[in-house]
Formats: C-alpha cells, sequence, structure tokens
C-alpha cells in the first residue's frame, strides 16, 4: 500500500510536468515559428520596439497579480477537498486582481499622455497594456493548486495557435508592426475566456463576494511574495529596459530574442519544478528533496552545454539581422541557465514549500540591490553595453543561487 501511494504520488508530479511542459512548449515554439517572419516582415528595430512596450507593461502586469499566483497555489492546494473554501479563495483572487487592474489602467492611461517618452508610440504601449487583463482572468495558480494541468494545455494551445494565425494573417508589411502587440493581447484575453468557461463549467467553482477582511488578509499575505516577484521581473528585465533608455531598439530585440531562446530552453527544468511545488507542499519529505535537487542539477548543467554549442545555428534560423549580438548575449547567458534551474527549485519548491518565506523573498530583493549596484557601477564608469547588461545577469543569478543554497542547508531541507 505504502510503495502505490508512492508510486502514485510520483505519477501525478510526472502526469503534470508533462502538461506543463506541452503548454510551455507550444507557448515558446509557434511564436518562434513566427518571429523569423515577424522580424523580417516588420525590421529588427521594430520588433525592438515592440518588445520594449510589453517590456514596460510587464511591470504593471506584476502590479496585478500581487504575488497571488503563489499564495493562491497552497491554498488550493490545502483546501481542495472544499467547494466551499475553493471558491471563497477564487472569488478573493478575483476581486483583488479587479481593482489594481482597475488603479492600474488609470495610472498608466496618466503616464501615456503626460510622459514625453511614451507618446511617439502611445497606441503600442496601449495594445500591450490590454494584455494586462489576461492576467486577472487566467486562474494558472488555480489549476496549478488541484494539480490539473491539462486544463490549461487545452486553453493555451488554442490561445497560442490562434495568435500565430493572426500574424501571418494581418502582419504583412513594415507598418504592420503596430498591430503585434494587440494580437498578442487578444490571443492572451483568449485564453482567460477559456479559463473563466472551465472554471466555473468543470470545477464547478462559483463566484461569492468576499469580505473585505478577507481580501485585506490575503492581499497581505501575498504582499512578500508581490515584493520578490517585482524584484525577480526587474532583474530579468532590466537589460531590455536599460537598452530602450540608453543604446538602442536593435539591442532590445537581441536581448529578446536571446531571453526566448534560453526560457525555451529552460522549459524542462521550470515545468518539473511547477509540478514538484504543489506535492512539496502537502508532502514535505526530504529524501525526495534531495534526490529532485541531483535531478534538477545535472538537467540544468546538460541544457547549459548544448546550448553553449548550439547557439549559432539557433540564433541563424530566426535572425541573420540579430546574429552576432544575440550570439555573444548567449554565450554569456549560458552561465545563467545552469544557475536559474537550481535556483528555481530552491526557492518556491524547497524554500516556500517548506515555509521558510523571508529567505525565498529577501534573496530576490538583496539580488535586485545587487544587480542595480552593478549597474549603478556600470552607469558611472561609462560602460553601459549589452555585454555587460548580460554579464550583470549572470552574477545576479549566481548571488541568488549562493544565498538560497546557504539557507537550505541551514533548515536542513537538502
Amino acid at each position: 500500500m505504502k510503495i502505490k501511494k508512492s508510486l502514485d504520488s510520483y505519477k501525478v508530479i510526472f502526469q503534470n510536468t508533462f502538461y506543463l511542459s506541452i503548454i510551455e512548449a507550444i507557448r515558446l515554439i509557434m511564436p518562434f515559428i513566427a518571429l523569423p517572419y515577424i522580424i523580417t516582415t516588420i525590421g529588427a528595430t521594430n520588433y525592438g520596439i515592440i518588445i520594449f512596450s510589453q517590456t514596460i507593461v510587464s511591470y504593471f502586469s506584476i502590479v496585478i497579480n500581487w504575488g497571488l499566483d503563489v499564495t493562491s497555489v497552497r491554498e488550493v492546494s490545502l483546501n481542495r477537498g472544499s467547494l466551499k473554501k475553493m471558491s471563497l479563495i477564487v472569488s478573493t483572487v478575483f476581486t483583488i486582481k479587479f481593482i489594481l487592474f482597475g488603479l492600474c489602467f488609470s495610472i498608466f492611461m496618466i503616464c501615456l499622455f503626460f510622459i514625453p517618452f511614451f507618446q511617439q508610440y502611445r497606441i503600442i504601449y496601449l495594445y500591450a497594456f490590454l494584455s494586462c487583463f489576461s492576467e486577472v482572468i487566467i486562474p494558472v495558480w488555480f489549476f496549478q493548486g488541484i494539480e490539473k494541468m491539462k486544463y490549461l494545455t487545452y486553453i493555451r494551445t488554442t490561445s497560442i495557435v490562434l495568435y500565430t494565425i493572426l500574424v501571418f494573417t494581418f502582419i504583412k508589411k513594415e507598418m504592420d508592426f503596430t498591430l503585434l502587440a494587440l494580437l498578442q493581447s487578444l490571443a492572451n484575453i483568449t485564453a482567460g475566456v477559456f479559463s473563466l468557461i472551465l472554471l466555473l463549467i468543470f470545477c464547478r467553482v462559483k463566484f461569492v463576494f468576499p469580505t473585505f477582511r478577507v481580501m485585506k488578509e490575503t492581499f497581505c499575505n501575498s504582499t512578500p511574495f508581490f515584493v520578490s516577484r517585482v524584484s525577480f521581473l526587474l532583474n530579468t528585465n532590466i537589460a531590455k529596459t536599460m537598452s530602450g533608455l540608453f543604446l538602442n531598439m536593435h539591442t532590445v530585440a537581441a536581448f529578446d530574442l536571446s531571453q526566448k531562446i534560453l526560457s525555451f530552453v529552460s522549459v524542462p527544468i521550470q515545468m518539473l519544478n511547477q509540478a514538484i511545488y504543489p506535492h512539496v507542499a502537502k508532502n514535505p519529505i526530504k529524501s525526495f528533496s534531495v534526490k529532485m535537487l541531483y535531478v534538477i542539477a545535472a538537467l540544468s548543467l546538460i541544457l547549459s552545454v548544448l546550448l553553449f554549442f548550439l547557439a549559432p545555428y539557433i540564433i541563424l534560423y530566426f535572425s541573420e539581422q540579430l546574429y552576432a549580438e544575440a550570439l555573444i548575449f548567449i554565450r554569456i547567458l549560458c552561465l545563467y541557465v545552469f544557475c536559474f534551474g537550481i535556483n528555481t527549485y530552491l526557492g518556491t519548491p524547497l524554500l516556500v514549500a517548506y515555509g521558510f518565506y523571508k529567505p525565498f523573498n529577501f534573496s530576490v530583493i538583496y539580488s535586485t540591490l545587487f544587480v542595480c549596484s552593478l549597474y549603478g557601477i556600470l552607469y558611472v564608469f561609462n560602460l553601459l553595453g549589452g555585454e555587460c547588461f548580460a554579464l550583470a545577469m549572470f552574477l545576479t543569478e549566481l548571488f541568488i543561487l549562493i544565498y538560497r543554497f546557504y539557507y537550505c542547508l541551514k533548515f536542513k531541507l537538502i
């Protein structure tokens, strides 16, 4: 009986890993089918403008999420046996997100009309901001909490295929680049609508009116994770943000292509970590955690080495225009991939799942202070350049790895 229960636990983890891998693989592969066409049609600089607008909007998206996607996974996982409690959790999260969306939209509109920097491509920024609404209505955290990721597989596959079809249908010439952000936002919103249908019909969740006390408690519990998510986003996007502000949109495009390739390579690591998290939260067993650390470390190393040698061929497939810059960035960031894989596992699946929230949050917050210090040094010594930005990304991830590994050893999690 004990062996059967153990096998069933592993079966659920690997099933969810499989579904999550399908989602991420399709999410990354389908745009990559369109990406060479997009860059060739609209040009690298225009593509960089789109990416920069989406990067700016991502800071608003993180405010709308407010760390709720972390705490809600655990709450849903622990209360999955009670439909009443799950309905309250879902309703509370949705209500908070709608309020935050309204506030962010108001602030964003003020920025568009009163800050000169945004006015030239105002319509593009507005199209990009529409994707924030999908952050409100797509309950990834719910399906992850009940360990039913196959639903999201169906939803996102449909929306991504739709986006790809729309790109080839409507993007025909250079000036069509203004539509690109709109098409992506519409595809994301479509995924959100399908998510709500599944949530209400198949999962039988009902919307209730949460009390102010419940909303305040949920909001406050999620705030530490919001801070860490802001830090994580800044660590990830600061290179593109600084490139757009101080360099040029061509470099923004090169960084984006590099990071997309890195994201694709990291899919197996990320999906395994996401599938492990709810399992460890429910069944915290040290021996299992140690075994999975070895698996994650080995997988991260293999993927990093493969990326280093295959990078030239991968980049050439997507764009000759961005080859020179992107190759340098990826070669440096192979080290980032290795550290990132281990960091992800040491973070949410271990520190958070075992209840050690502070070391998890502080690792990201301190890393943001670290990366800001690095960029400050680069600015003072006039070393602002793509290669230095890529190196700063790696050093920041290495800082996080050392910090989290220390605390995992201290708390005897591994």
